[in-house]
């Protein structure tokens, strides 16, 4: 059997969590003006405004710079997430996946044979990684947590022959369990409960968990919970925080030269 040469699943294996952020805007080079130091970027088909072609790109800017590229795909069906895969990334997250059906049915699109039921040919991973890219680089695939549904069948999810990481979806499953909108992140108490017990239904399954931790606060939280891989949100709330500091302090300047 050939080496397994994904280069996520060795940084996860290494037990050192991995910190990235998320790109959801298709503009060309945007990751290799903002991720330097990064260990990955999340790159979004979900909610981001990236097609199969932009993911490519965002997908070879990452590679070239050294950074573990992951995608989150719209759907689930074969269909709809093999142009995504065909990009080469190193890992593939897989929404609102709620029972081990689905996550079977994941497995089933994303995995070759004889585990699943992927097609060979894609064009980019000929390319870059050769005619044994099914055999040395397939990816990891993360399935996202974000439902009551989801919670409660997480133990069985885990436990599917396929399926790397489980990753918590927190604004999606607060709002599904009735939270308020300030109980979503990682370091609220109710949301911390839940990242632990989803890290050990993983660990249970020798699996790992992710989370999304945007500050400190939650990042440490993250960290304490277990999580291997930790985002640290997308690239627009970092533009607005550090716009809207610099906006604050350019019109607190603007006012002290205008003040008698």
């Amino acid at each position: 059997m050939s080496e397994d040469l994904n280069r996520l699943r060795k940084a996860l294996e290494s037990g050192r969590p991995l910190i990235g952020f998320a790109n959801t805007l298709a503009a060309d080079g945007l990751v290799e003006s903002a991720a330097a130091g990064f260990d990955f970027i999340w790159i979004d088909g979900q909610h981001g405004h990236h097609s199969p072609a932009t993911v490519r790109g965002a997908v070879r800017e990452a590679q070239r710079m050294g950074l573990c590229a992951v995608v989150r795909v719209p759907g689930h069906e074969y269909g709809v997430v093999g142009p995504f895969l065909d990009s080469g990334a190193e890992g593939i997250i897989a929404p609102m996946v709620e029972s081990k059906a689905q996550a079977e049915a994941i497995v089933r699109a994303m995995r070759f044979p004889p585990v699943g039921a992927r097609s060979f040919g894609g064009r980019r991973v000929c390319d870059v990684y050769g005619f044994d890219y099914h055999r040395t680089h397939e990816p990891v695939i993360v399935a996202q947590i974000e439902s009551a549904a989801g919670l409660r069948a997480a133990g069985e999810i885990a436990a599917t022959d396929g399926i790397d990481m489980l990753l918590l979806g927190s604004v999606d499953l607060a709002i599904d369990l009735g939270l308020d909108r300030s109980e979503w992140r990682v370091d609220a108490p109710r949301m911390a409960g839940v990242l632990h017990d989803l890290t050990r239904a993983a660990a249970a399954h020798g699996k790992w968990v992710g989370c999304v931790a945007p500050g400190p606060d939650a990042l440490a939280a993250a960290l304490r919970c277990g999580a291997r891989f930790v985002s640290a949100g997308d690239e627009t709330a970092f533009m607005r925080a550090g716009l809207a500091a610099w906006l604050q302090d350019a019109n607190r300047q603007r006012e002290d030269r205008d003040a008698p």
